[in-house]
C-alpha cells in the first residue's frame, strides 16, 4: 500500500513540475517580442502565450492546465490586470469546451466538433466580454466597440484556431517522439 501512495506522490510531483514549466513558458512568451499585430486592428496582437497551456490540457487535463492559466494570469496582472483577466477568459473559454471531447489522452467524441465548439465558444464569450469590459478598462465608448466587434470576433476565431490546433499538434509531435505521455 505504501508503495502505491509513494508512486502516486511521484506522479503528482511530475505533473506539477510539468505544469510549472509550461506556465513559466507562457509567462516568458507573454513578455517576449514574438507577437504579430492583427492587420485589421494593429493594437491587438497574436501571441503564443496559450500554446504551452493548451499542450498542458492535452497532456495533463483540465485541472492542471487551469492552474497554469491562473499562474499566467497573475503574472500578467502585475503589469496589467485588465489584460490578464481578458487573456484568462479567452484561454478558459477556448479550453473548457474541449473537456467534453478529450479525456485521458484520447478523443471521446468527434475531434472536429471539439475544435469547432472550442473556437465558437471563445468567439462568443470574448464578444460579450469585449462589449462589457473593454469600455470600462480602456475608457472607450460602447458604440466604438460595437463597430470593431466583427474584427475582434475574427481575431478570436484565428487565435483560438492556432492555439487549439497548435497545442494539439505539439502534443502529437511529442507523443510521436517519446511515446504516450502518462503519469
Amino acid at each position: 500500500m505504501a508503495r502505491n501512495s509513494k508512486e502516486l506522490k511521484g506522479s503528482e510531483v511530475k505533473k506539477l513540475t510539468l505544469i510549472s514549466v509550461l506556465a513559466a513558458l507562457s509567462v516568458v512568451l507573454k513578455f517576449s517580442p514574438l507577437k504579430i499585430p492583427f492587420p485589421l486592428l494593429p493594437y491587438i496582437k497574436f501571441d503564443l502565450i496559450e500554446l504551452p497551456l493548451l499542450f498542458a490540457f492535452f497532456v495533463l487535463g483540465l485541472r492542471l492546465s487551469l492552474v497554469g492559466g491562473v499562474v499566467m494570469g497573475f503574472s500578467i496582472a502585475v503589469f496589467n490586470p485588465g489584460s490578464a483577466f481578458m487573456k484568462f477568459l479567452a484561454f478558459t473559454s477556448t479550453m473548457l469546451p474541449l473537456t467534453f471531447f478529450w479525456r485521458n489522452n484520447k478523443w471521446l467524441r468527434n475531434k472536429y466538433l471539439g475544435y469547432l465548439s472550442s473556437v465558437l465558444s471563445r468567439v462568443a464569450i470574448m464578444a460579450v466580454a469585449n462589449l462589457l469590459i473593454t469600455p470600462l478598462i480602456h475608457n472607450i465608448p460602447v458604440e466604438f466597440v460595437l463597430k470593431i466587434l466583427p474584427f475582434i470576433c475574427l481575431f478570436n476565431l484565428v487565435a483560438a484556431s492556432y492555439n487549439v490546433l497548435g497545442g494539439y499538434w505539439i502534443y502529437l509531435a511529442v507523443e510521436k517522439r517519446i511515446g504516450r505521455i502518462s503519469f
